[in-house]
């Protein structure tokens, strides 16, 4: 039996987001076991929200603010994930010819998305916006930074259109390392916070409906690029740069923000006074390959500063008769036009408003190009979008460029077909020695220069790779198994190269071996092999052997469990040999799901998420976020545990940031019910020898200080063979000077160090009922405590204990099965987590867990 049985508590999936937060995009998997748990528990790792499960396994994730796409990416990276995909609408079988009408009660007004002659319009004098949704909608996976006064994202037309940063969780402390702090919804330059949201000024929420207001989603107006009925759309990256003005002395740092963040455009829609620190952070966002988009300003003269500068794309004004807007800027600078007049959009205080200006005519075109970006197979850079948007757009004025309309009014649709043209494609037949597609059958064809690949049809072994024309790409052919093939193609705009690869199938070897459990256990099928192209599992007996390995392939063995032995990480198989190890499995808990049982004394340690940890999520902490107290005496004290050979010993892994010298911590065993507790060294001493007086709780005693990174930590515990002891992670801190804490995860107990009182429960899911419905489990516990103890059962429901009944008397080595059946309770449709625990003496020995599924 594991240290303690994870509780997979579906309320405990995903972190806490804000009301703005988009929960439309999902992903389904299946686990690499096939068990619907072990899914559970993967969505929990990556702290996604379980949308369904069923029988077989498949589970349903809410990505968050994480676009579905890149969610499949990492996914499809993780050893435990069998299969990963985007859920995508699919159509009805029914014929369709017109362009997609959305239900946006104040669509009809907005003439700039479809002009019908309304209030006397010219008919088609509009960015195309129908015509392009029949192509795009929007992709969640392109991002468009609006540099502005703030945007009320929690306006219900512009809810799940925000930008999230996933590197980033709200705890005070700066994850992803980029010099901002809880920066996860953008960022507030004019006051230096982490709420880009306004206080006052409602322009950049009239800003951000002209790009991401929600389509069709019966609300308000629709955005040119903000999806449909919910779903999809580009993400907005609000960047607050000023509310009564925009300030010229943060622009820049938000331009670069922008860039380092990932945006793919930025729109401006500003005038400020002419800055060497601007005009180097638009030099750079051009280098970067974003596309910088800005308004021409509405003086009716020159275009202002900074859409003057050459590496921005200036933007002048229109009318719904396709004539220039009287207040708009001209100049020969200007490169595009856009709808300028009466536009209806989202406003401050979840209202909409008709307002007129080339504010809303350079999002409308960041929009478009959102558009654009979203319908090509790979992201295209900053000239690429420049070049669809100028051929595509509507030419109006003097023939050519000009400078009132520059290249013309944008047409979305237009622009699309554009891009489209200038795609080409490398298409061929990948062949493989002796025809063998079973060793290869994940064949993949990259253009090594964009990162863009594609699977390699099984049926026919051919491939068709859409590139940007015009250029020279690397193309390599490879997969696990094979010597890749590379070669360089030439692909025209529109046009096919053809290329034929053929990689080398490599020699192959193999691996053989045994798995024992440290606890007598049955090991079968407890192994699993990455990448899954090697086949192996454990039998009855212990064994396992896997052939077929191809030479200098990196094999990784994974168990249910923590493995030693030869080499259990990784192994790098060589043609024709075969690779024996000896595996051993050990008790473990990673705190992920439960606490594991731990007595905390002396209070700051907690049990969560943390600023990191070795295996994400949770772990224990002194304290878990913050910094620890001064004249701290902290104790965290496991449950009891058994010492049965000479050889046990405990491992996990730490990270500390304490007062070098002075603040730190250090293990204690304390045995039987001893309450007094020695110091026991780990293997290779301690760094710090002895504490000094000022450390009240360490004084004299040797241990950790200073600043560790996380780092496994072995401690013998032989010399205590036959008693039962308790293990204490023990803080101590002087009178002044503090540092951030001790984060303890990943505890594995090895060599005879077993926990007292084993608990196991089965089933460990059930799926599909409904509250009344009777729910039948067995319960099994063994007693190692070497006493008596009079033990009673406690469910735990979603983390809150429940119902307590008898479990009876289990005498010392007794082990006893136990069959309940209880009524489900009322409780809302969704998973939940019911968690069953053996009490006894006051405290909770050992836990099991359950998932239950209930239907509506």
């Amino acid at each position: 039996m594991p240290f303690v049985i994870p509780l997979l508590c579906a309320a405990g999936v995903g972190i806490g987001v804000a009301a703005f937060a988009d929960r439309s995009e999902t992903l389904s998997f299946r686990a690499a076991s096939g068990r619907a748990t072990d899914a559970l528990s993967i969505a929990r790792r990556h702290g996604f929200d379980v949308a369904r499960v069923n029988r077989l396994g498949i589970v349903d994730v809410h990505t968050g603010e994480l676009p579905a796409p890149e969610a499949a990416r990492r996914f499809a990276l993780d050893p435990q994930v069998a299969w990963a995909e985007v859920a995508r609408a699919g159509e009805w079988l029914i014929s369709d010819t017109d362009p997609p009408l959305p239900d946006d009660p104040m669509f009809e007004d907005q003439w700039h998305l479809e002009n019908t002659g309304q209030e006397g319009g010219t008919p088609g004098a509009d960015i195309g916006a129908r015509d392009a949704w029949r192509i795009s909608k929007g992709d969640s996976g392109v991002v468009i930074a609006a540099l502005d006064s703030g945007v009320e994202l929690e306006h219900i037309d512009l809810v799940g259109s925000a930008w999230r940063n996933s590197d980033e969780i709200e705890n005070g402390i700066d994850d992803d390392q980029n010099g901002f702090i809880d920066d996860l919804w953008g960022w507030d330059f004019a006051n230096d916070n982490n709420d880009p949201r306004p206080t006052l000024s409602d322009h950049g929420t009239l800003v951000a409906g002209t790009i991401v207001a929600r389509g069709s989603n019966g609300e308000g107006v629709a955005g040119i690029a903000g999806g449909w009925g919910g779903e999809g759309g580009v993400r907005l990256m609000a960047l607050q740069i000023g509310e009564n003005q925009p300030l010229s002395e943060v622009l820049d740092d938000a331009i670069i923000y922008a860039i380092d963040m990932g945006a793919d455009i930025i729109t401006m829609s500003l005038r400020v006074s002419p800055s060497q620190a601007i005009d180097e952070a638009v030099a750079e966002a051009r280098r970067a390959g974003v596309l910088l988009v800005a308004a021409a300003g509405n003086t009716g003269g020159e275009v202002g500063y900074p859409a003057s500068l050459p590496d921005a794309v200036a933007v002048s004004g229109t009318t719904r008769d396709d004539l220039l807007w009287s207040s708009s800027a001209r100049g020969a600078e200007i490169e595009l036009a856009a709808p300028a007049d009466e536009i209806w959009t989202t406003d401050k205080g979840g209202g909409y408003d008709n307002v007129s200006g080339t504010s809303f005519a350079a999002p409308l075109v960041a929009g478009a190009a959102g558009l654009v970006a979203s319908a090509s197979p790979f992201l295209p850079v900053r000239d690429d979008l420049l070049l669809s948007l100028a051929s595509g757009a509507t030419d109006l004025g003097a023939p050519g460029r000009d400078e009132e309309f520059g290249w013309g009014r944008i047409d979305a649709r237009g622009a699309i077909d554009v891009r489209n043209e200038l795609i080409g494609h490398v298409f061929g037949s990948v062949h493989l020695p002796r025809g063998d597609w079973a060793l290869a059958r994940s064949v993949r064809v990259e253009a090594a220069d964009l990162g863009f690949e594609v699977l390699v049809d099984e049926a026919d072994q051919s491939y068709s790779l859409p590139l940007p024309g015009g250029e020279e790409h690397m193309i390599i052919a490879s997969a696990w198994g094979l010597g890749a093939d590379t070669a360089w193609a030439s692909v025209a705009p529109g046009g096919i190269t053809d290329l034929d690869l053929e990689p080398v199938v490599l020699p192959v070897g193999g691996i053989e071996g045994t798995l024992a459990d440290e606890e007598g256990r049955d090991t079968a099928g407890l192994l699993r092999f990455v990448p899954e192209m090697a086949h192996g599992s454990v039998l009855s007996d212990g064994s396992f052997e896997v052939g077929g390995l191809p030479q200098d392939s990196m094999i990784v063995i994974q168990a249910r469990g923590v493995l030693r032995g030869s080499a259990p990480e990784s192994l790098v198989v060589q043609g024709g040999d075969t690779v024996s190890v000896a595996l051993v499995l050990s008790p473990s808990q990673d705190f992920d799901q439960v606490d594991g049982g731990m007595e905390v004394q002396g209070g700051v340690w907690a049990h969560g998420v943390g600023p990191s940890s070795n295996s994400a999520p949770a772990v224990w902490g002194a304290p878990l976020l913050g910094g620890y107290p001064n004249d701290a005496d902290a104790s965290l004290i496991s449950p009891p545990l058994l010492v049965e050979g000479a050889g046990a010993e405990v491992s996990f892994f730490h990270q500390m940031a304490a007062e070098d010298g002075f603040d730190g911590g250090n293990l204690g065993v304390s045995v039987e019910d001893d309450t007094s507790w020695s110091v026991v060294v780990p293997s290779g001493g301690y760094p710090h020898a002895s504490f000094p007086n000022g450390n009240g709780a360490l004084r004299g005693e040797p241990g950790w200080t200073g600043a560790i990174d996380w780092r496994r930590v072995v401690v013998p515990l032989g010399e205590f063979e036959g008693e039962k002891i308790r293990l204490r992670w023990h803080l101590g801190s002087d009178g002044s000077l503090a540092g951030e804490g001790w984060w303890i995860d990943d505890l594995v107990l090895h060599g005879g160090l077993v926990p007292v009182l084993d608990v196991d429960l089965e089933p460990s899911a059930v799926l599909g009922a409904r509250p009344g419905d009777s729910v039948e489990a067995t319960v099994s516990a063994t007693n190692r405590s070497g006493s008596t103890i009079d033990a009673r059962l406690r469910i735990v429901l979603d983390g809150v204990p429940h119902l307590e009944l008898p479990f009876g008397t289990l005498a010392e080595g007794e082990s006893r099965s136990v069959s309940i059946t209880r009524g489900i309770p009322p409780m809302a449709p969704g998973l939940h987590g019911v968690a069953v625990e053996i009490v006894a003496g006051g405290g909770a020995f050992d836990a099991a867990g359950m998932v239950l599924e209930l239907r509506p």
